[in-house]
């Protein structure tokens, strides 16, 4: 993936979880006009639980057909680095709580023979505002 614009701005926005949970400050966000991410996160959890049994009942949202429309980067590290993580057999899902909510890792093993590979490396070089 390579994208570059550079009529990009920098934004201030608040993120939360739930509509009524916390809000967190996100400070010089960079804006990507279209970020084209691909229709390919589906996550029923009912189905996950079902199959998986070490995975609690908690309040989990599912989803078809998502899409990211945000990406956040090490530069917010104390938002998604794990804070509980729960875990199962090899070939199973792992579960880890962020303060923005679960999030579902690894290998689910419902679709089988599917290898997906992909390396993301991105530089950006822009003028430092302080500098002028």
């Amino acid at each position: 993936m390579c994208h570059a614009d550079l009529n990009f701005r920098r934004v201030t926005l608040e993120i939360s979880a739930k509509k009524d949970s916390e809000k967190f400050s996100l400070q010089r966000v960079r804006t990507v006009r279209k970020l084209n991410l691909p229709v390919c996160q589906t996550v029923n959890f009912k189905s996950l639980r079902s199959k998986w049994k070490y995975i609690p009942e908690i309040d989990y949202k599912s989803f078809t057909n998502g899409r990211p429309v945000i990406l956040l980067g090490q530069d917010n590290s104390d938002l998604i680095v794990s804070r509980e993580v729960i875990e199962g057999p090899k070939q199973g899902p792992i579960i880890s709580r962020t303060k923005l909510g679960w999030v579902v890792h690894g290998n689910n093993a419902i679709v089988k023979g599917r290898v997906d590979s992909e390396l993301v490396c991105m530089t950006i070089d822009e003028p430092k505002d302080d500098l002028h």
